[in-house]
């Protein structure tokens, strides 16, 4: 032994690498040294030194010089208790040193319960393995409870292959599970058996009838994985109408192996009889086939593209869903043409298969700008829906690209073809194409083309347009109307002196469209314009004239000084003497805190607060003196609405604070009425409502229904606000609100809001709702699902990759769900119920309790929450809604909360009014109980209770 060899290796004590790589390459050492050497190695105090690393790669080199198989034994020995880095040097080394003699020092090693240790040993076998190890295992394997089963026929295939079946066969007989599935997933290998997958199907056809059904459905993935075509049919084609849902599952995802012809007959055959859990299965294995043949070949997988095309027009929504999602996938993965295969989708008869088609263009992303000039060439002579659609797509794919297209189409001899150009024209609006749009808007031989161009170039808010414009007004009167749009809406300061002598007008649409601008411009300065059209011919023009004149002389007449009117604290020095009367006690209503203002004849004006209603003036108002209050606020438009209907919704503002309030006037027994509900100017946010944290989970889903359900003035517009503002702050998203009227204003945060008022900017919620289906929002809010027709637009929205966000006037999550199905009513109700199953997110039932009296402070809010699972869509399919409130009081740990337990955590804070929380609560006793567990003396801790935002509903 070279003692100095080994002590210098020992200390470690070469200066630096490189002299430690001269030493190695120059020492002289033998066996018992290299042995001395390891075991410095292996002594775990000497791991931490410095200069371990160094020690290692010197024995790496030295061993290499003096390889010696007598090191084979001490080397396999000290792969037990080896630190894992000398291990691993161990287990490069030992095939070096290699003699059959000692294997068994190593194949012993795999009875250790260490499974690093078994690791070790099985890298040293599979490189080094004789026949002797062989056979050793191939005994040991069977032993009870032998640890080192998974290594040993690790070892035994990797060196054996094929020949290791009659041992693998053996263990698939055994009673063990394990042993099991270890084999058959061997005999499955397809590296390991491609010289004998007739040998190891044998073994494993007989096991698909097996009666643990884990061992049948390891033996249908085994023999996918190394069966061919023909054979893969032939074995495991009758599994998919078998009666196992899991088997036949199984046998699907496996013909991802083969995208033929043949595949995608069995596929289509399965969607088309189901059941929904292996229509699923055979749009997996497409989107599996995908990915496999991207990945590992090049293989053209369009055979199996019309099984995507087939479950797009499918009944059910889940299977089209799932189909839009494999569309957008193989577009992704590059796997398919996806133009071609688009523009035929789009041409299907099935209108849910174009929809959804249309849906999977807008994922679709074009880096290079190669799909998109393919789908212009193929639209010139599609039907007009198809053309709508894709270029929804298109005009985000492309964006100023496509103008120059747009322009060509211009000059087409087809007038639709033209007319369409210009829709997407004015989409793009890109200020390169005014001029030929000018140009169209007063040479198109299409006078529907032209009055769109003109439409158009509103868009562009050009004022260089307005002399076209007022020339094409003189030259063409059947475009009057259109000028007229387009001037008010480019410059209304610079259209007036263009727009008013048209005030005499022949034609009464033109009157009345120059009286609205008259209207908006609001000037009591026109009103000699406006006096003779009071008797004008046209019902439409004198009501709106009318109204006009009627609201000037009221502003103009009326005074400040009625005794009624107690003049208010605070802020009577900024309420100038022009304002509206009724300003002073909006604003005596929110400096008060107050929720409502209620105006009626004969009574004394009232303010309601916290719930209460008290006086707010002390004498009552006359009819006459009410009507004098109230007809300043109405609108011409309004005065009309509330003529027919005896009441209309709208909001307006203080002029002295910018406060805004909601207001409904109507007509009763006394005269002419109004209430008036402040709209706080902050926002609430979402986190101080009181509400669980379940309901701010709910922002994370892109798709689905959320319920807020509550009587009136039950905080519901409050915890829909608080929801858009908390969307607002989180996610760049894209919100379009629909309130009857508008009332709390969003600006711009991370999402765009878009807020849209029933009455001024649309006509009905029903038809804001189809409005917003096609402007491309992620989220919809709905003020209130009012009618059948806009829950049935919100049940589709909210199924077609939506989020949808509405009110109901109910006071419980069940009686929300029956609402919306009995809503639709008739033979739609199970389709309702389906479609509700499945989209339904959540409901939030709320009310708001009163402090006990002589507490000040915001009401208390209540809430009960249901969220959808697999039990309460079952319920809602099966109509079984009474059973929802057992569901939602047995599943608190999902989030769910009932309202009588919400009522109980209140009534134990001791600050709501006991009387108050009975009213509400449907389980009275646990109420009282709670009430009655706080008869003790106890002092509340009003710190402990949730900061609560009154709601505006």
């Amino acid at each position: 032994m070279h003692k100095d060899a080994v002590q210098l290796f020992r200390v470690a004590g070469w200066q630096n690498t490189a002299e430690a790589q001269q030493w190695a390459a120059t020492v002289d050492v033998d066996a018992a040294d290299l042995v001395a050497m390891l075991e410095t190695l292996t002594n775990r105090s000497h791991a931490t030194e410095p200069g371990h690393a160094v020690r290692k790669a010197v024995f790496h080199a030295v061993l290499l010089r003096f390889p010696d198989d007598s090191l084979f034994k001490p080397f396999a020995r000290a792969l037990r208790g080896a630190p894992s880095d000398v291990r691993a040097l161990l287990v490069e080394l030992l095939p070096k040193v290699n003699n059959v003699a000692d294997h068994m020092e190593v194949v012993e090693l795999l009875r250790q319960s260490d499974s690093e240790l078994r690791g070790a040993a099985a890298k040293v076998l599979i490189e080094t393995g004789s026949r002797g190890a062989v056979a050793a295992l191939g005994t040991m394997i069977f032993e009870r409870g032998f640890a080192g089963l998974r290594e040993s026929l690790e070892v035994l295939l990797r060196t054996t292959g094929p020949q290791a079946i009659p041992i693998l066969e053996k263990l698939v007989q055994r009673p063990d599970g394990t042993e099991r599935l270890l084999a058959i997933r061997w005999l499955g290998d397809a590296q390991h058996m491609a010289r004998a997958t007739g040998a190891a199907m044998r073994v494993l056809t007989p096991l698909l009838r097996d009666s643990h059904e884990s061992i049948a459905i390891a033996a249908t993935i085994a023999i996918g994985q190394i069966a061919s075509e023909g054979e893969y049919h032939t074995i495991l084609g009758p599994l998919i109408d078998g009666r196992s849902l899991k088997l036949a599952g199984t046998a699907i995802e496996g013909l991802k192996r083969f995208p033929s012809e043949r595949t995608a007959e069995l596929l289509e055959r399965k969607l088309a009889s189901g059941p929904t859990v292996l229509r699923l299965a055979c749009l997996s294995c497409v989107e599996n086939a995908a990915r496999l043949h991207t990945e590992k070949v090049a293989t053209d997988i369009d055979p199996l593209i019309g099984v995507v095309v087939a479950a797009l027009g499918h009944q059910q929504i889940a299977v089209r869903n799932r189909a839009a999602e494999v569309m957008s996938t193989l577009s992704k993965s590059e796997t398919i043409e996806i133009g071609r295969t688009i523009v035929w989708l789009l041409r299907s008869g099935d209108v849910t298969t174009r929809r959804m088609a249309a849906e999977v263009l807008k994922s679709i992303s074009d880096p290079h700008g190669e799909l998109w000039p393919k789908l212009i060439s193929s639209l010139r002579d599609d039907d007009w829906w198809v053309r709508e659609k894709v270029m929804d797509a298109l005009v985000d794919l492309a964006g100023h690209g496509l103008s120059r297209y747009m322009v060509a189409w211009l000059s087409d001899p087809s007038d639709v073809v033209r007319r369409f150009a210009l829709a997407v024209l004015m989409r793009l609006k890109d200020p390169d194409t005014i001029a030929s749009v000018v140009q169209t808007a007063s040479t198109d031989p299409d006078w529907w083309a032209r009055e769109k161009a003109i439409e158009v170039i509103a868009e562009f808010r050009d004022p260089r347009a307005i002399p076209h414009l007022v020339e094409l007004m003189d030259q063409a009167p059947e475009l009057q109307m259109a000028c007229i749009n387009a001037l008010k809406t480019i410059d209304p300061a610079a259209a007036r002196a263009h727009l008013l002598p048209l005030i005499g007008s022949k034609d009464a649409d033109v009157r009345l469209l120059v009286l609205k601008f008259i209207e908006e411009q609001n000037d009591p300065s026109h009103q000699p314009l406006v006096q003779p059209l009071i008797n004008d011919p046209e019902p439409a023009v004198q009501r709106l004239a009318t109204g006009l004149i009627v609201r000037w002389r009221v502003v103009s007449e009326q005074s400040l000084n009625d005794s009624n009117v107690v003049p208010p604290p605070k802020v009577s020095d900024v309420v100038d003497a022009d304002d509206r009367p009724l300003d002073q006690l909006l604003l005596r209503l929110f400096e008060a805190g107050g929720d409502d203002l209620i105006v009626a004849p004969d009574r004394p004006v009232f303010m309601k607060r916290l719930g209460r209603v008290e006086a707010a003036t002390p004498h009552a108002q006359s009819a006459e003196r009410v009507a004098s209050l109230l007809t300043p606020l109405v609108t011409a438009q309004a005065a009309v609405r509330l003529e027919k209907k005896r009441d209309v919704d709208f909001s307006l503002t203080i002029k002295a604070t910018g406060q805004r309030v909601r207001a409904n006037l109507f007509r009763q027994r006394g005269g002419l009425s109004g209430v008036f509900r402040a709209i706080r100017a902050e926002i609430p946010v979402l986190e101080d409502l009181g509400l669980p944290a379940a309901v701010r989970q709910l922002a994370q889903h892109r798709t689905g229904l959320v319920v807020v359900g509550g009587a009136t003035s039950s905080g519901k517009s409050t915890t829909l606000a608080a929801f858009i503002d908390y969307l607002n702050r989180t996610k760049p998203c894209h919100i379009i609100s629909l309130e009857d009227p508008i009332e709390i204003v969003h600006s711009h945060k991370q999402a765009l809001v878009q807020q849209r008022e029933i009455g001024n900017h649309t006509k009905s919620y029903a038809r804001a709702l189809k409005s917003a289906l096609r402007e491309d929002p992620d989220v919809i809010v709905i003020g209130e699902l009012r009618d059948k027709e806009t829950i049935e637009l919100a049940l589709t929205a909210a199924e077609t990759g939506h989020l949808v966000l509405g009110t109901l006037h109910t006071v419980s999550a069940d009686a929300c769900v029956d609402r919306i199905i009995n809503a639709v009513g008739g033979a739609q109700q199970d389709q309702a119920r389906a479609s509700l199953a499945d989209c339904l997110r959540a409901v939030i039932c709320q009310t708001l309790v009163r402090r006990k009296p002589g507490l000040e402070g915001p009401r208390l809010l209540a809430s009960e929450i249901l969220l959808n699972s697999d039990a309460v869509a079952n319920l809602i399919r099966k109509a079984k809604t009474v059973q929802l409130p057992t569901i939602i009081a047995t599943s608190r740990e999902m989030g769910m909360q009932a309202m009588d337990a919400d009522l109980v955590r209140l009534a134990k804070t001791g600050l709501a009014d006991e009387i108050d929380l009975l009213a509400r609560a449907r389980n009275k006793s646990a109420v009282e109980q709670a009430i009655a567990e706080l008869r003790e003396p106890k002092p509340p801790d009003s710190g402990k209770t949730a900061k609560v935002v009154l709601g505006a509903r």
